[in-house]
């Protein structure tokens, strides 16, 4: 909580100080009431908050509450030698779970919600969409939605959050109540259930493989996945602006088989892993 709160503040003095030196931009009150026009000085101000606040600042915490030598081990900053493996059952997981995160999205939107909040939520996608369809360096993009946050917010959800949770509770509690509380930190009322959903399959998977690096590749997947969609297919941007569909039966039954194919082999990956070693 103390980490997304300074995120939230320090994101914001991040973005003023960025506007204010930039030669280019003669600041205003003004400038600041119409951030769409400068999303390149809003995305560098995100991902500095993350880095400063949700990457380092777990890190310290976890160093003032945690004996040095457990720290590594703590945060899941593991490897074994089944973690390139899983790390691969990850991002295909995040692919072929796409329609049934857009089945939760349908879902989610049936839920009555005030129309200020839609029109806000509305706003603020239709404006990362533009300019995610317009020019922008894609590789910088690429650093800013999709490596920064799925280091940064991995750390912080999956490696302190679980832990702790895991402590008190128990890894069953731990594993859904930290996949709600990455969903509510999204504040995007409108996507709950499809991003708390993420969280707890990226938690699931953390707990089993017992590293962070297939939760932080399946999160980069996830996001990187959507920025080169909207860099390079913009049609796809527009369409996402719009009410959630209902996914098709041929692209929903698929999604349902092999994610649960591909959960089942995680799950027993150890087993698998055992036999293999007496062939």
């Amino acid at each position: 909580m103390i980490s997304f709160v300074l995120f939230q503040i320090g994101g914001a003095v991040v973005t003023v100080i960025a506007l204010w030196l930039d030669p280019n931009v003669t600041f205003s009150v003004e400038i600041l009431m119409n951030l769409d026009q400068y999303l390149d000085h809003v995305f560098i101000s995100n991902s500095v908050g993350q880095i400063i606040f949700l990457g380092l600042g777990t890190w310290i915490i976890a160093r003032l509450s945690i004996n040095p030598h457990e720290r590594p081990s703590f945060l899941r900053f593991k490897y074994r030698r089944d973690t390139i493996d899983l790390i691969g059952l990850t991002a295909l997981f995040v692919v072929v779970v796409q329609p049934l995160i857009m089945l939760l999205s349908w879902i989610n939107a049936q839920l009555p919600l005030p129309e200020s909040y839609l029109q806000m939520e509305t706003t603020q996608v239709e404006m990362i969409a533009n300019y995610l369809s317009n020019d922008h360096l894609v590789l910088l993009t690429l650093f800013h939605i999709g490596i920064v946050p799925a280091i940064c917010e991995e750390i912080l959800y999956r490696g302190y959050v679980l832990r702790m949770l895991e402590r008190s509770w128990g890894i069953w509690a731990a594993i859904l109540v930290s996949g709600l509380i990455f969903g509510l930190y999204h504040l995007r009322v409108t996507q709950l259930l499809p991003l708390a959903a993420l969280g707890v399959a990226f938690a699931y998977v953390t707990w089993k493989s017992g590293s962070l690096y297939p939760a932080i590749a399946g999160h980069f997947v996830n996001n990187g996945g959507a920025v080169l969609m909207a860099s390079y297919f913009p049609e796809y941007a527009v369409e996402a602006l719009g009410e959630p569909e209902l996914p098709s039966i041929s692209l929903l039954l698929p999604s349902i088989l092999i994610t649960g194919v591909l959960l089942y082999i995680i799950h027993h990956r150890e087993k698998f892993q055992r036999n293999k070693s007496y062939v």
